[in-house]
């Protein structure tokens, strides 16, 4: 099965997140969704979901399981995604795009 693909703002540059079924990046430079572990997901209205993991990150939402269930937010209700080692935060800019950094944009 052919991995699934979103394009990342990284700074001045563009970097890939990969959703691949055997665990591997797709593309240079990219980020493998199912290798980010657990997550945190910090909502804009202050809610905080711990112990996520992102299923897929898709132009209107965000899908994620929890407690073996599979649930989704829309992407404009996410301030930002915190993968459980700590080293970069993604979060979606005005055009709802994501963005790598090591915090949450200005904009959240």
């Amino acid at each position: 099965m052919a991995g699934a693909c979103l394009s990342f703002i990284v700074g001045s540059g563009q970097t890939t997140v990969s959703l691949d079924t055997l665990g591997k990046q797709t593309l240079a430079g990219g980020i493998a969704l199912n290798k980010l572990g657990m997550t945190t997901i910090y909502l804009k209205d202050g809610s905080i979901y711990k112990n996520c993991t992102i299923r897929a990150i898709n132009p209107l939402h965000v899908e994620y399981i929890k407690n073996k269930t599979l649930h989704d937010f829309h992407i404009e209700r996410v301030k930002c995604i915190v993968p459980i080692n700590e080293e970069f935060v993604i979060w979606f800019n005005e055009e709802k795009k994501p963005v790598v950094s090591k915090e949450c944009g200005v904009n959240n």
